[in-house]
C-alpha cells in the first residue's frame, strides 16, 4: 500500500525543488501509519513530527546547512518493509 501527497502516480524523475524532502518524509510517513492500520485497527492517530535546524554554512553567512529529522508512529522497518 503507498499514497503519493499529491494524489498521483509515484514520480521518480529527479526533482529540481530543494524541499521536496519535506514530500516524500509526510509521504512515507502517512504510508507507514496505513500500513501499521491496516494490520492493527487499535493503532493509535497518526504522529508525525519534523524538526528542521539551519546552520550557517559558512564564515560569512551567506549560505546555510539545513538538518531535517522525522519521527512518526507507523510500522517502522520490519523484514516486510525491507523486501
Amino acid at each position: 500500500m503507498t499514497l503519493d501527497v499529491r494524489g498521483s502516480i509515484k514520480n521518480t524523475k529527479l526533482s529540481l525543488n530543494q524541499y521536496v524532502v519535506f514530500e516524500e518524509l509526510i509521504s512515507n510517513a502517512i504510508d507507514a501509519h496505513l500500513i501499521r492500520r491496516a494490520l492493527d485497527s487499535s493503532a493509535p492517530s497518526m504522529c508525525v513530527t519534523i524538526e528542521v535546524e539551519f546552520q550557517p554554512a559558512d564564515i560569512l553567512g551567506d549560505r546555510e546547512i539545513m538538518s531535517v529529522s522525522c519521527t512518526d508512529n507507523g510500522c517502522g522497518l520490519g523484514g516486510e518493509q525491507l523486501r
